[in-house]
């Protein structure tokens, strides 16, 4: 039959897959990462307001990716206070300059957009007892930023990207908005969004959870943020610095954030989610204009700090693209785990998903059963086994209710993941004992819609 639907078959799994899963999960503990309080993990919201109306509504359905349960997973398993940052208003801009509303009336909506989204954060928490995760709004956040210190770090930004040594860097952060090939106004008009989150990451000055897509606002901050601790070492403010006395400590910092960098990119696996982060942050330090000075006598790169973190878990979309002469190849690419799927019907779906989407009935795998064999390997290995290592260390603190509402105990649920043969059987246990136990009755998809699509 999957072959009928997909035009090919699910992948068969190797033994040894499933095999060592009991031993990954005994591996699982705290990371080595910064100190620096707070921890926190931003997610945000879709910028696509018709759809979000359309939910709201009742004329459609909305759903993250799975992989939105690999990051709540990893983030309890670090053993300590995370705050899972709802950023909903920031999409005022957004929805300012896509659809014409006025300030008030977009604040309004992402607000309300972000209240849904922290409703299913908090179902998935209290239903696997992730305790150490907590909630916070985007405006509660910004109160903790302190709101005069992020208006200060806005106009910092606001005049560092006005000069030809950081124009391409502060434009290279609107890009994943609006794309690669955008013109230079076109990203500018969206780069507010960019600023304001440049600034709380800078006012805040936490540990930021983070992931390939966010390397770019974390670089900057990072160089940032290390010319004002330099500056701070001097008795100084980073505005205090002259041009001359600026260009040299940002030598420094350039050269030390990239040593740092190539220090901790060389302890990982190339084709680790962390080994990609780390690379794409080089990347954008690259952006900035490096002058033609050097660093100030008696520089300490001791000093330097990148308070930030990517889990070594995968977040992949699939499809196709064009390999020349006619030709198309599969392939696996990074998306947030915090995207966001909206369809009227299980078909819909199934048909406009480019990942694995966590809805409780119907079939969730998707356009990755049209991947041959190979890359649907891939993605079991990069993608599946990580949230399923995650999963099982993280629910030996689950609540009694969750295992009397499985009607299974963490031996049976683990006996009953290692009996699964084909990644259709891996996505198939993930919904019935991930997805369906944590998705509230009031956000399920209706049944007769979604048995069109199985």
């Amino acid at each position: 039959m999957e072959q009928i639907i997909f035009g090919r078959e699910s992948a068969a799994l190797p033994k040894k897959l499933l095999a060592e899963l009991p031993q990954q999960v005994a591996e699982i503990h705290p990371e080595t990462m910064p100190k620096r309080e707070p921890l926190y993990f931003p997610v945000g919201i879709s910028k696509d307001l018709p759809s979000w109306q359309k939910v709201q509504e009742g004329e459609a359905q909305a759903a993250k990716p799975m992989e939105m349960y690999s990051y709540l997973f990893w983030l309890n398993n670090q053993g300590r206070e995370v705050q899972l940052v709802v950023c909903d208003e920031i999409q005022t801009s957004n929805y300012q300059n896509l659809y014409g509303l006025p300030a008030e009336e977009a604040r309004t909506q992402a607000k309300k957009i972000g209240q849904t989204e922290a409703d299913s954060y908090q179902q998935i928490i209290d239903t696997f007892g992730l305790s150490n995760i907590k909630i916070v709004d985007y405006k509660n956040f910004q109160e903790q930023c302190g709101q005069d210190k992020v208006e200060r770090y806005r106009a910092l930004c606001e005049r560092l990207a006005k000069n030809p040594t950081w124009a391409k860097a502060f434009l290279s952060m609107a890009q994943e908005s609006v794309g690669e090939q955008a013109s230079k106004e076109e990203k500018e008009k969206y780069l507010p969004y960019a600023m304001e989150e440049l600034s709380w990451i800078l006012a805040r000055d936490g540990t930021k959870v983070s992931h390939l897509n966010e390397a770019r606002y974390d670089t900057l901050a990072a160089v940032i943020k290390n010319i004002e601790n330099h500056a701070a070492e001097q008795g100084k403010k980073i505005e205090d610095l002259d041009d001359t006395e600026f260009d040299q400590v940002l030598v420094g910092v350039m050269q030390a954030v990239n040593d740092f960098i190539n220090k901790f990119k060389a302890r990982e696996d190339k084709g680790s989610a962390r080994f990609q982060y780390l690379e794409r942050a080089g990347q954008h330090l690259k952006a900035i204009r490096r002058p033609k000075t050097k660093p100030p006598q008696g520089f300490n790169k001791k000093l330097i700090r990148f308070n930030f973190i990517a889990p070594n878990i995968g977040s992949q979309s699939f499809g196709w693209r064009s390999a020349g002469q006619k030709k198309t190849e599969s392939v696996l690419k990074f998306k947030e785990p915090y995207s966001t799927y909206f369809y009227e019907s299980g078909a819909e779906m199934f048909l406009n998903s480019d990942q694995v989407v966590a809805v409780p009935t119907g079939k969730i795998s998707g356009k990755v059963m049209t991947l041959e064999e190979k890359k649907q390997l891939q993605y079991a290995r990069e993608v599946d086994v990580p949230l399923l290592a995650h999963y099982f260390k993280a629910i030996e603190q689950a609540p009694p209710a969750y295992f009397k509402e499985v009607g299974k105990d963490k031996e049976e649920l683990m006996q009953e993941c290692q009996k699964c043969q084909t990644l259709t059987d891996l996505h198939r246990f993930m919904q019935r004992y991930i997805v369906e136990p944590s998705t509230t009755t009031k956000t399920k998809p209706t049944p007769d819609k979604l048995e069109k699509a199985a």
